[in-house]
């Protein structure tokens, strides 16, 4: 859909004005609804739909996680919004809180309540390694697993501070990656690859 397009169906503006950059966010989320549609920097992005690998990995990822979830301390949602406090709206491949933060939760949740986000890389991998893990350290969310398809190798990123985060543990596809407190065990990249 061009921007010509949802000027004329729903975003109201002067004749020669460009609508503000949320509005226009907004009017694309609304009608694009197989895309997944992001904020960013005040910049709407839109991505096609998943091709296969990257949902079995997905798939394959949440139902780890939930095996490991004893006694229902979390929950884990895929592509879930998550709105930060500088204004970004983002939809993680995978999001996770503690039980019960989404109960209730609008289609953009704040950010303040997500224990750990999920990414797979897409065709587009600079926008996971590099844009949105930084979204996520500004927004204090403190765990950042990638799951970079083109390298071979999953990354969890920890410690957010000032924009970025500090603590990083890198292994290959099929090695054991520690999942730190609240998680407490250890993620078999190997079954999510395989």
């Amino acid at each position: 859909m061009s921007v010509e397009a949802v000027h004329t169906h729903g975003v109201e503006t002067d004749d020669d004005a460009m609508p503000d950059p949320l509005q226009l966010f907004s009017a694309l989320s609304e009608r694009l609804h197989d895309y997944r549609v992001e904020f960013i920097d005040r910049e709407t992005r839109v991505s096609p739909p998943s091709d296969g690998d990257h949902e079995t990995l997905i798939r394959r990822l949440a139902r780890q996680l939930a095996r490991f979830d004893v006694g229902n301390r979390f929950d884990a949602a895929m592509n879930k919004g998550v709105q930060t406090p500088a204004g970004d709206r983002v939809v993680p491949d995978i999001t996770v809180t503690a039980s019960g933060a989404m109960r209730g939760a609008e289609s953009w949740m704040p950010s303040d309540g997500v224990l750990l986000v999920v990414e797979v890389t897409s065709t587009v991998p600079g926008r996971d390694r590099f844009t949105k893990r930084q979204v996520h350290a500004e927004a204090a969310i403190p765990l950042y697993l990638l799951i970079d398809r083109s390298e071979s190798k999953p990354t969890l990123f920890t410690e957010p501070e000032k924009g970025n985060y500090t603590g990083r543990v890198e292994v290959g596809f099929g090695k054991l990656l520690p999942m730190p407190d609240p998680f407490g065990f250890v993620l078999d990249t190997a079954s999510i690859v395989d």
